[in-house]
């Protein structure tokens, strides 16, 4: 028995670019992928993000524009962001789509702050942890010293992370995870190669020498950060760095080389190197987006299908709301759909169930939630009187809430209320 999650990482160093949305159609394209790998879960990692607050729109007003982009066009592909995280000049989001909303949980971040002798700056990391199915994953969203001569200070960027970053919850570090997800501007450059030698077997699409003097690819071949680590083929241009607004390579007086700095990197269970185990993680697309030309950066998207063994797609509980007309209310009748495992969600004086517009950007948007006592949970009704509906008549769902495990442990069908 098992299940497969389909996750889907966008990066991207948007040099303090304005938020658009072409650009966000653009991140957020999800063509080429079969209909069984479209995405479950959604991960958005920023660098260099202008963290000023966008006050274009009144009911955003603690999000940065790219934020409000992201969030609007995911809800429109019928995902709810479950995070929002930001460290200085750094945007990490993560969506989820309501058939797996009730099984990513214990979600919790931690942050790194990366300072070297040589710059001073909003270097450093988000990272997040997050129980999906059975499994611990973890995501880490990151912005590595630049530069060509400081591949060095990279590597030490990379075991600084891994040295800091601590999940109190889950008591777990980056590489105690089932699967670590890394990505982000991690600045590795092309070594040995003139520039205009470079840009002619970019032209010409041979990557293969370039790829062998890449910094990254030797760190890892050599285990001096990232070992362990994968990644899909490099079929695509280097990211870095462009003219501004064109797909032309920098011809300013500084001339910096062409490199993959825009990367997306995966780790497998240790159990499979070691046993010799067929990996279960599949990378279903690897590719840039050269049409966004904001930033000196291209954006890097990649797919994967990740299996989880021995676990079933399947909630614990489900939530069936009825309107009662007489009383004026709707009861969320609740169902245990798995006895046997019951008795760890019964809820506590935390737990509640937030009712939802069908078209909810973000976890915290419900319009109306009821706490769901021991006795409710019991007897398997939950009443909420029509009068919280505030924008009725319209289409809504139900997310049942628990402290326990930090996030929704069921989600409803779509109900109307008239």
């Amino acid at each position: 028995m098992s299940s497969s999650v389909n996750i889907f990482v966008v990066t991207w160093n948007v040099g303090n670019a304005d938020a658009s949305d072409a650009a966000t159609d653009a991140l957020l394209d999800f063509s080429g992928l079969a209909p069984d790998q479209y995405p479950d879960v959604v991960m958005v990692g920023f660098q260099e993000v202008d963290g000023s607050l966008s006050n274009n729109f009144t009911q955003y007003l603690s999000y940065s524009g790219w934020s409000v982009k992201i969030m609007e066009r995911m809800c429109s592909h019928g995902f709810i962001m479950l995070r929002h995280d930001t460290f200085p000049g750094i945007l990490s989001l993560m969506f989820v789509n309501y058939t797996w909303l009730p099984f990513v949980n214990r979600v919790e971040v931690d942050t790194t702050k990366l300072m070297f002798e040589s710059l001073v700056g909003s270097k450093g990391a988000i990272g997040l942890h997050a129980e999906i199915g059975n499994r611990q994953f973890c995501f880490i969203n990151s912005h590595l010293p630049a530069h060509l001569a400081d591949h060095v200070e990279r590597d030490r960027a990379y075991l600084t992370i891994l040295a800091d970053q601590f999940y109190a919850t889950s008591q777990l570090t980056v590489l105690n995870h089932d699967y670590v997800f890394w990505y982000g501007d991690l600045n590795f450059r092309i070594d040995h190669i003139p520039n205009q030698e470079i840009k002619r077997l970019i032209q010409e699409g041979e990557f293969s020498l370039l790829l062998q003097n890449d910094q990254l690819s030797r760190s890892m071949a050599s285990g001096r950060s990232f070992a362990a680590f994968q990644e899909g083929k490099i079929e695509f241009a280097p990211t870095y760095k462009f003219n501004v607004g064109t797909q032309e390579y920098d011809s300013s007086e500084k001339r910096r080389k062409p490199a993959w700095c825009d990367r997306v990197l995966w780790r497998d269970r240790p159990e499979v190197k070691l046993q010799g185990l067929h990996s279960s993680v599949s990378c279903n697309l690897y590719r840039s987006a050269p049409s966004c030309c904001a930033s000196d950066h291209k954006p890097v998207q990649a797919a994967f299908t990740v299996t989880l063994d021995h676990f079933q797609c399947s909630q614990i509980i489900s939530m069936i709301p009825v309107h009662d007309t007489l009383k004026n209310c709707f009861t969320i009748k609740i169902l245990i759909k798995r006895e046997k495992d019951a008795e760890d969600f019964k809820p506590d004086n935390s737990d509640y169930i937030g009712i939802y517009r069908e078209k909810a950007v973000k976890l915290k948007d419900y319009v109306t939630s009821k706490p769901v006592t021991a006795k409710e949970w019991e007897k398997g009704r939950v009443k909420i009187e029509s009068k919280h509906f505030p924008e009725k008549p319209g289409n809504y769902r139900a997310i049942f809430h628990s402290s326990k495990f930090k996030s929704a442990i069921a989600v409803s069908k779509i109900f109307s209320v008239e």
